[in-house]
């Protein structure tokens, strides 16, 4: 993989205070496999409070200039950062192949990024489990609004979980499930789930859990995603 080097990646994570008063839309990005991916996500900028984009995911387009194979990155460190506050529509391809559509807002992050290069940590859903000891259901007894799921908003208390990416977790202990929805922050994770006895599948990405100040102002920024041209996720089936 080539990375980008240090000026670069601060201008997707930062605001610039130029004359412009420019910013990105936080992550990090590197040509992998000859596509534009997407290979780190600042907690509270842009690409990480919409909760759709997640590390691995390849460029394909930016504010309608297509990325081909082979494209380099200085074309993505020349279309990403804008005026704060302006739109940019993205499309992306999922390491499984599925192609999809976000515009989000440039703005710096909520909360100070953390130190450049420093490894991101494990992050979870953000979701309570409790199993019924006679049926063995695993039901969603708790949804923290600051927690990856509560910010999505497709999973809501008494849904029953029966299936973590590719496994079928009925009959299985919640504290032999939680490894499987904590992993590395950014990346994406499968649910699958029941609701009034018919089953959805709902794709989260992991961000550790926001409170307080921090709460509130990703919140304001989700709205404004769903009250402007932007885009916002799309509820669950």
């Amino acid at each position: 993989a080539s990375f980008l080097r240090l000026p670069r990646f601060l201008s997707l994570v930062t605001s610039r205070r130029d004359r412009d008063m420019s910013a990105g839309i936080g992550c990090g990005i590197a040509v992998v496999n000859n596509s534009l991916s997407i290979i780190s996500l600042v907690p509270t900028a842009p690409a990480a409070l919409c909760g759709q984009i997640a590390v691995g995911d390849a460029l394909k387009d930016i504010n309608g200039t297509p990325l081909p194979p082979g494209t380099a990155q200085d074309v993505a460190v020349s279309l990403i950062p804008g005026p704060v506050g302006t739109p940019l529509p993205l499309t992306l391809q999922t390491p499984q192949g599925s192609t999809y559509s976000v515009t989000l807002i440039r703005q710096a992050p909520i909360s100070p990024p953390p130190p450049t290069g420093a490894a991101p940590g494990e992050a979870g859903v953000g979701i309570g489990l409790e199993r019924n000891g006679e049926t063995n259901v695993i039901k969603v007894v708790k949804v923290p609004p600051g927690g990856a799921c509560g910010l999505a908003g497709w999973v809501s208390v008494g849904d029953i979980l029966i299936g973590v990416d590719d496994k079928d977790i009925r009959g299985m202990a919640c504290r032999d499930i939680a490894p499987l929805l904590i992993g590395k922050a950014g990346t994406r994770v499968q649910m699958k789930l029941e609701r009034n006895n018919s089953p959805f599948t709902v794709s989260i990405v992991r961000a550790a859990a926001l409170d307080g100040d921090v709460l509130t102002k990703a919140l304001s920024y989700r709205k404004s995603l769903s009250s402007s041209s932007a885009s916002a996720p799309a509820p669950a089936p």
